[in-house]
């Protein structure tokens, strides 16, 4: 049994001793087990494996030297040899055998995949990320076939993550809601649902002008990366947030807040005055507020 944990620096484990850093004869013996890893129990091709290494252009002798570079990893693993390898070939390939090998991404994306309900769903979660001890593929900073695989990681721990803010915020649990809303827009892409997770959890904890500032970063994020405004469900979020912030006296909402307020205004004159009739009555009581403040 081997195990290969891809966070952080790469770390391999035979029989449960770990191999020393080098010790698997290089950088490229070294990635072609991570792409192994990566797709624990699928097949990968020769010329997949070829392309990752050569960043799309292997040379012309790839074939003779892939097959050197699997044969010395067989060595160094010293795992068995033949069918009682943990990596095997393939009819065009090699792979991993799952049943003689741990992958800590593969539990990890099992985890983020299919979290249960209820707390046991954020058990779940909290498991998968209690894996991530470190960066993805760390070893690997500049391989596109890296990046990639990091990229999937994020889109699938974001959505998790926003799941389990939901779930945590049904359950009452405000504490856990805002960690999994904090990790879900950590992840860089600027998806409304995460946003909007986050922030209900800081209102929910007290923390509105922090709630309120997440929607001006929202905001400016959408327009800088597609050029849009967030939609009607993150405005009547942002709208029922400043509306209970109005009233305290520790508020500081100013003239950021008048300035969003008037670009909403602006959205919906500019549509011709075509509205979600549940957004009406919190529109109607910022124009009264609106009025307030210029008088």
């Amino acid at each position: 049994m081997i195990d290969v944990r891809l966070f952080g620096q790469t770390v391999i484990f035979v029989e449960g001793v770990p191999l020393g850093p080098g010790a698997l004869g290089g950088v490229k013996p070294r990635q072609i087990l991570e792409q192994l890893a990566v797709n624990l129990g699928t097949p990968v091709s020769k010329h997949r494996l070829a392309d990752g290494l050569w960043e799309g252009k292997p040379p012309a002798s790839y074939i003779a030297t892939l097959e050197s570079y699997v044969s010395l990893l067989r060595s160094r693993l010293g795992a068995g040899k033949g069918k009682k390898s943990p990596l095997v070939t393939t009819h065009s390939g090699y792979m991993l055998d799952p049943a003689r090998t741990r992958v800590d991404l593969a539990e990890c994306q099992q985890l983020l995949d299919a979290p249960q309900s209820g707390h046991a769903g954020l058990r779940q979660i909290d498991q998968a990320l209690n894996l991530m001890s470190g960066e993805l593929l760390a070893d690997s900073p500049y391989a596109s076939w890296a990046e990639t695989e990091r990229e999937t990681l994020s889109r699938t721990l974001q959505s998790a993550c926003t799941c389990a803010a939901a779930q945590a915020r049904e359950l009452d649990d405000g504490e856990r809601a805002l960690w999994f809303a904090q990790v879900a827009t950590s992840q860089g892409a600027f998806t409304e649902a995460a946003w909007q997770e986050l922030m209900q959890a800081l209102s929910i904890a007290g923390r509105r002008d922090e709630a309120l500032r997440s929607y001006a970063t929202l905001r400016a994020g959408m327009l800088d990366e597609i050029g849009v405004e967030p939609g009607p469900a993150s405005q009547r979020i942002y709208l029922s947030i400043l509306r209970d912030t109005s009233g305290d006296e520790q508020s500081s909402a100013d003239s950021h807040e008048v300035h969003t307020l008037l670009q909403l205004l602006r959205q919906v004159l500019e549509s011709g005055g075509r509205l979600d009739p549940n957004f009406e009555p919190e529109l109607a009581w910022f124009a009264r507020m609106l009025l307030t403040r210029a008088a």
